[in-house]
């Protein structure tokens, strides 16, 4: 084999030979028995891979001895890979026929003398985690399972499990459905069972399990039945679930396979179209759709109704020790385009300094929060609703994600009004006092702000007829002074100014 002396193998000897008229394919689990290569019968067989039918493998024993084999290095169950797509491999890969060895990758070639397994080589089984592993021509995993593979002498057994489910895969629809999907050899039927936390799931021999059933302490069965795929719905979003897949081995004595398991996080809802407005009015059975804490319904709560907005209802970021985060939904943003995004906050108790973040990135989770830093304030104090505005101007064209982050030690942030947009590429944030707008106007201004500014209205004979004091960005209502030509006065750290504002 190593040296080049030796019978060619089963498979050569059945396509190109002619030698062997037909390989039996092992179709469900069980113990079998092979004969050496040199005999007439019963020397291989064809299994499977549930990845896909193009591969499967074929087991043969050879053993040490006669006129040809001789020159083997020991004895033992050799095992090939066929790909049916290729045709030979002395080119190198990819190959028609793989044979599996110790130390044996798609990288590395191994040590060929080392093919034979048996228990009398120290290597009784081989699966996707054994050295020599199985797997396919791009060196995946191939789901072969052999176990106790033993040299009789003149012939060799091993035990084959086709039952146990593999490559379990789990697709988020949008953010409230999952797509589950395995793959199995087995015919029989499978028991999907789901959870909202990580725990060890058992399925006991001798229980039946049934959709609705508990299975384990913290895992529910959501599916049983032959196909292959699951859809689950009603699921909350961006939230963590934990799945498990059985096969049926006997439906009966109600045996079950060794278990498939996974975890994969639900899809965060994506707005689909804008202006996005969120005015919190319908907080009360839970967050708008998409929106999330980190800390569950301990990170949020709802206040109103509010004087502030029409006595509509805001929304509360709390601190907590920990730290808490308030998510946006997601928001599709093209290359190059500007975004204006708005919201008002103040503090849930005046007098108690807060601190609040507002950032932006490509996902939710795992510190991806990183590309915008669009608002940051450190013990902000403010009894009056403020307003924040940030013009988003992506690098690349995909789903974007926002996050308001709270402080450790305050009683939290009340936002409202939050709003995203599509504006012109002129558009640009304004941060001075002096750039107030609309102008003229119906009597509510904007007046942007980032320190403490006074403000004070004139008429055209110098009567003062308004005065206040702002040290963020607000909305000032002037409809009460009546239509009329006006001077504002603002006074900043940086000086004073002086402007014309038309009410009509």
């Amino acid at each position: 084999m190593a040296n080049g002396k030796g019978h060619p193998g089963a498979w050569m000897k059945y396509k190109y030979g002619g030698w062997i008229d037909r390989i039996p394919e092992i179709s469900q689990s069980g113990t079998y028995t092979l004969k050496p290569l040199t005999g007439a019968e019963d020397n291989a067989f064809i299994i499977r891979s549930p990845y896909g039918p193009e591969q499967f493998f074929v087991v043969e024993y050879r053993v040490r001895e006669g006129m040809y084999e001789s020159a083997l290095p020991s004895s033992g169950m050799i095992i090939q890979r066929i790909d049916t797509r290729y045709r030979g491999n002395s080119g190198g890969a990819p190959d028609e026929i793989y044979v599996f060895r110790k130390n044996g990758t798609l990288y590395y070639n191994g040590d060929i003398s080392q093919a034979p397994l048996s228990d009398l080589n120290d290597v009784r089984s081989f699966n996707d985690y054994t050295n020599p592993f199985s797997f396919l021509q791009d060196g995946s995993k191939a789901g072969i399972r052999i176990t106790d593979i033993v040299s009789m002498g003149d012939s060799l057994m091993f035990t084959v499990d086709l039952d146990n489910p593999v490559g379990l895969a789990m697709e988020p629809v949008e953010d409230n459905a999952m797509d589950i999907s395995w793959k199995s050899l087995s015919p029989t039927q499978f028991i999907l069972a789901a959870s909202e936390v990580p725990h060890p799931v058992t399925a006991v021999k001798g229980k039946s399990y049934f959709p609705g059933d508990t299975l384990g302490s913290v895992a529910t069965v959501i599916y049983r039945g032959t196909a292959r795929t699951f859809r689950q719905t009603g699921l909350l979003s961006d939230k963590l679930y934990y799945y498990s897949v059985w096969a049926v081995t006997d439906s009966e004595k109600n045996s079950y396979s060794l278990p498939v398991e996974g975890e994969k996080r639900s899809g965060i809802y994506i707005v689909p179209g804008l202006p996005y407005i969120q005015k919190f009015d319908d907080v009360i059975n839970g967050l708008p759709r998409g929106w999330s804490s980190s800390k569950g319904d301990e990170g949020w709560s709802i206040i109103g109704p509010s004087p502030d907005y029409e006595n509509g209802y805001s929304i509360i970021a709390e601190s907590v020790m920990s730290g808490n985060w308030l998510y946006t939904p997601g928001f599709y943003m093209s290359e190059g385009e500007k975004y204006l995004i708005t919201f008002s906050y103040r503090n849930m108790e005046y007098g108690t300094k807060e601190s609040l973040d507002f950032l932006g990135g490509l996902d939710r989770n795992d510190g991806g929060l990183n590309i915008f830093n669009l608002f940051s304030g450190k013990s902000i104090n403010y009894l009056d609703m403020a307003i924040h505005k940030a013009v988003v101007q992506p690098s690349a064209s995909g789903p974007y994600y926002f996050g308001f982050k709270t402080g450790f030690n305050g009683r939290g942030v009340v936002i409202d009004n939050f709003k995203v947009e599509k504006v012109p590429q002129a558009t640009k944030v304004h941060s001075l006092p002096g750039e107030f707008y609309p102008n003229p106007t119906s009597g509510i201004i904007t007046v942007p702000a980032t320190g403490k500014t006074g403000i004070s209205v004139f008429r055209s004979d110098g009567l003062r007829v308004f005065e206040t004091e702002i040290e963020a960005m607000r909305e000032i209502d002037l409809s009460g002074l009546g239509s009329g030509a006006y001077i504002i006065n603002f006074i900043t750290v940086q000086g004073s100014g002086a402007h014309i504002l038309i009410i009509q």
